[in-house]
């Protein structure tokens, strides 16, 4: 018996109808489970959308229920009361990641960190499509793991964020890994710990664990699976590493540095990550170089948007941590003939700034703040300037820009105190660089 035969006897509840629980829905349906859907946001879209002849539409304060199993958002932490009196209750509490987990027969590979997931996992993919197997991507990349079981595929290459891993156990992928790990979050987790654990579990059951030996965060303890680091330094056994202009990877070059289309340090680890990940899927290296040589850079992510009287101006938009920011920093000087200028600021989610401080006194020679906890990254520099708005930001990085600068947008912080999201406030900087671009 299938698991969908087993669940089809169970009572199910969609808790949270944004784009992963819509997905739910839809695809529960598709096997005639008819779930009960839960929302707390009345104003919602996905409320709306499945209003119209829903026979079971509950309150969350209904909670604890007559379930057997609740399906719940990524955006509802575990310790949420709902949850919490939902598992006293003895119902089973997963999400849609989970789910798909035990459904799926195919091949995963599995990606998360605070930074770099969404270049990871569209490189992975593409080295997958150029050396003739055909892989799928989805999750926190924007398409729900379970719209990827509507077409069959040979590889499903998933992004996955801390908030997805905490209700996920079974994905036994066939290579896994953890990029990096900084302070991010911290408004939803009581502690760092919870926060590093959560990423942790992307390794249960996995085949291959690859991660990053120059953080100890990302190290997969106490198993003894197959296991593979990638690290800037010369590697040793069969890691992945660099040798003077190459990447090497057992013990054998891979490509030369100056393959790769994607500039910076953390792009190197990247691109390393990635190749790691494929391994066990004996992607040929023509096709591993093809990718690295012809990979557009994902929007929003150290994306150069112009070179205007010799000034360039990058949108890193993405940049929605400390880590991120200092990544950043560290990638985009190297690229910099003249000085680095770094617009900065947004909504910080409860992280420490103090990690930023180095990078900023090694590569920013001025440094632009904004939004509402834009004045404690002030508070990092002695000669910082303070704004108002994104808009007053760039007319003043214009004012300070000499020909061989750089503008790097890298906020350090989440975007909603001023944007929709880290997308839109993007966009408005693509806009405004556009119009200074045009004035000179």
């Amino acid at each position: 018996m299938s698991y969908l035969d087993t669940i089809a006897q169970k009572k199910i509840g969609i808790l949270g109808l944004g784009v992963s629980g819509l997905a739910c829905v839809s695809f529960l349906t598709k096997f005639r489970i008819r779930p009960f859907v839960m929302e707390a946001n009345e104003q919602s879209s996905g409320l709306k959308a499945v209003k119209s002849g829903w026979p079971e539409i509950k309150r969350l304060d209904e909670l604890p229920l007559d379930a057997d199993l609740l399906i719940v958002s990524p955006g509802m932490p575990n310790d949420n009361p709902w949850l919490v009196a939902a598992r006293a209750s003895n119902i089973e509490v997963i999400g849609d990641v989970e789910l798909f987990a035990r459904i799926n027969q195919k091949p995963v590979i599995a990606i998360t960190g605070s930074n770099g997931k969404s270049t990871v996992t569209k490189l992975v993919s593409e080295m997958l499509q150029n050396a003739g197997i055909h892989g799928v991507m989805g999750g926190n990349i924007g398409v729900p793991v379970l719209n990827l079981l509507a077409s069959p595929f040979d590889v499903a290459v998933l992004e996955l964020s801390s908030f997805q891993l905490e209700t996920t156990a079974s994905l036994k992928a066939s290579s896994a890994c953890i990029l990096n790990v900084v302070e991010d979050h911290m408004d939803r987790y009581q502690q760092f710990d919870d926060y590093v654990a959560a990423k942790q579990r992307i390794y249960q059951g996995a085949e291959r664990l690859v991660f990053n030996r120059h953080d100890a965060l990302t190290f997969a303890l106490g198993s003894d699976t197959t296991r593979c680091s990638f690290g800037m330094d010369k590697p040793q056994g069969n890691d992945i590493g660099i040798d003077g202009e190459y990447i090497v990877m057992n013990q054998a070059v891979v490509c030369r540095l100056s393959d790769l289309a994607l500039f910076g340090r953390h792009n190197l680890l990247n691109a390393m990550a990635a190749i790691a990940l494929v391994a066990p899927f004996d992607v040929p290296v023509d096709a591993i170089v093809k990718t690295l040589a012809n990979f557009k850079p994902l929007p929003h992510r150290c994306e150069l948007l112009a070179n205007t009287g010799d000034i360039r101006w990058v949108d890193d938009s993405k940049a929605t941590n400390v880590g991120a920011t200092v990544a950043a920093l560290n990638g985009v000087a190297p690229m910099c003939a003249g000085k680095l200028i770094l617009i900065a600021g947004g909504v910080g989610k409860g992280q420490d700034f103090a990690p930023l401080k180095p990078a900023l006194e090694a590569h920013a020679a001025h440094v632009i703040t904004f939004g509402q906890d834009g004045h404690e990254i002030a508070a990092l520099c002695d000669d910082a300037i303070a704004v108002a708005s994104l808009d007053e930001a760039v007319a003043t990085a214009a004012r300070l820009a000499q020909a061989g600068d750089c503008v790097l947008l890298s906020p350090a912080c989440a975007s909603q105190d001023m944007f929709r999201n880290f997308e839109h406030r993007g966009e408005v900087f693509a806009q405004l660089v556009a119009e200074v671009s045009y004035v000179h």
